[in-house]
């Protein structure tokens, strides 16, 4: 009884001073505590925390913005009280009075400003890597890709800055004369954080070409396939051209290049020799064939997942 009775004392005399002190510095203004990341907590100090703000804080003009993810909060709550039966909506609105919704980002906005904040036109733009690759495009080519796969694929913030942070520290294991492939580095990438089971799989060459093939157009939205919409065509269009390099790259066996398309004959259009499902077949042949021209349009592809691995100083 006497420590229930210091406990309410001491309560007491918390909510008055804090009182006190609103009134004196804050100027009849709320006084507004941001409390970000909550849902990444333990879950006990989760609940802790918005138990201490309900009975520790709640006085007049004193506001908590508290930035959550919701679902991943509610989760917390359930494994704090070890039980799916409690009502995690419910028990949040014990805390929660106004709640908001924010809006899904630009993510070609924020691509583009995680391209300047990681200064990727220091690898790309140099004057060195210039006199080699004038005509190549890298940085355009570089955000095509990253914002055609991010439309698509509904991914967090983080894990788009986590992509582009794995991508710039790959980029520093290659020199400036050294030959990229910017589309193909992002979406291999990609790959390795988002789907790295298939990232393996490719890496170690589990597949055939046929398998990899249905493995990409299972994994890749078959929105960005399409071709024949005004609308996204050109993007679409320049993300198949970067499957067909990625798939020529796959089919490399040691220094040889295995052909993925039926030999040039007179009066007669190639053919894929593999099956698609969602992806424009005109338009993969169309650009293999531009692959197989460039003559850097093909290589191992060990040249670019050895550097995303950051398995590059470890090679003999």
């Amino acid at each position: 009884m006497e420590s229930y009775e210091k406990q309410k004392l001491c309560l007491e005399q918390f909510h008055a001073e804090l009182s006190n002190f609103v009134l004196d510095i804050c100027n009849d203004k709320p006084l507004v505590f941001i409390v970000d990341e909550l849902d990444r907590c333990n879950p006990y100090y989760a609940v802790k925390v918005l138990e201490r703000i309900k009975h520790l804080f709640n006085i007049p003009n004193i506001v908590f913005v508290i930035s959550i993810d919701k679902q991943q909060l509610s989760n917390s709550i359930r494994g704090y009280y070890g039980s799916d039966l409690i009502d995690a909506d419910e028990y949040l609105k014990r805390f929660i009075d106004i709640e908001y919704t924010l809006p899904d980002p630009d993510v070609d906005k924020f691509s583009s400003y995680l391209y300047e904040f990681y200064d990727f036109d220091a690898f790309f733009g140099t004057e060195e890597r210039g006199q080699y690759f004038k005509r190549d495009n890298e940085q355009d080519n570089f955000l095509k890709i990253a914002q055609a796969l991010f439309k698509h694929k509904n991914l967090t913030l983080r894990q788009i800055e986590k992509i582009f942070t794995n991508t710039r520290l790959s980029l520093k294991m290659f020199s400036h004369n050294e030959y990229v492939c910017p589309d193909v580095l992002f979406l291999l990438t990609y790959f390795h954080i988002c789907e790295s089971d298939l990232y393996e799989k490719i890496c170690h060459k589990n597949y055939d070409i046929q398998g990899l093939v249905d493995q990409l157009e299972n994994s890749i939205p078959q929105c960005i396939f399409k071709v024949d919409e005004s609308y996204n065509k050109y993007c679409n269009r320049f993300f198949l051209f970067t499957i067909a390099q990625l798939i020529a790259c796959y089919a490399v066996e040691g220094y040889a290049h295995v052909s993925l398309i039926t030999d040039k004959e007179p009066n007669k259009n190639r053919e894929l020799l593999f099956t698609t499902k969602f992806m424009d077949n005109k338009t993969l042949v169309e650009a293999l064939e531009w692959t197989e021209h460039q003559y850097r349009g093909i290589f191992a592809l060990s040249h670019i997942t050895n550097k995303i691995s950051l398995l590059e100083n470890f090679k003999n």
